[in-house]
């Protein structure tokens, strides 16, 4: 699921201790932490923003290739 912070609400990853980015970030549907601020109303589970393909041929370029440098 696809989770953003609720207004006015900073948000620790409980497992990095790094704030939730306010922009959101996809977490395992099943996280009981994640679950809980749910049910809390501290986090909002939204639709997780789509990538253009351009955005996504993009990332697959710049990535470093397998195996070491070329």
């Amino acid at each position: 699921m696809f989770i953003k912070p609720a207004p006015g609400m900073l948000i620790r990853h409980p497992v990095t201790r790094d704030l939730l980015p306010e922009s959101g970030m996809d977490v395992d549907d099943n996280d009981r932490y994640f679950l809980q601020r749910l049910a809390d109303r501290d986090v909002v589970k939204v639709e997780q923003p789509v990538q253009s393909a351009t955005e996504v041929r993009s990332n697959k370029a710049s990535s470093p290739t397998r195996g070491g440098e070329a």
